[in-house]
């Protein structure tokens, strides 16, 4: 368990927690059963298939509510294709 006792401050800050980054990733790191059932999954759905998959989520109401700027498609569509720019091309 990762406690923060009577900390304040911003905490998507890295400097709060860098100190115990290894912790952290540890914390959240997959059971190996999970990862060995996963991998099962991904062998069985995707056989030979090297494509790459991207999945988007966007978020509206908390970011739009405290004005960080809502997802909005004509934004998300270029950024999309930025990515798919930057990844290596396969010839199939």
């Amino acid at each position: 368990m990762l406690k923060i006792d009577g900390a304040r401050g911003n905490f998507e800050n890295s400097k709060y927690f860098h100190h115990i980054r290894s912790k952290i990733i540890e914390l959240f790191e997959f059971g190996e059963e999970i990862v060995e059932n996963v991998n099962e999954i991904i062998q069985k759905e995707f056989k030979s298939d090297s494509a790459y998959k991207i999945c988007v989520h966007t978020r509206n109401g908390d970011f739009a509510t405290f004005s960080f700027g809502e997802s909005k498609a004509d934004q998300v569509g270029p950024a999309i294709d930025r990515i798919i720019g930057h990844l290596p091309s396969f010839t199939v």
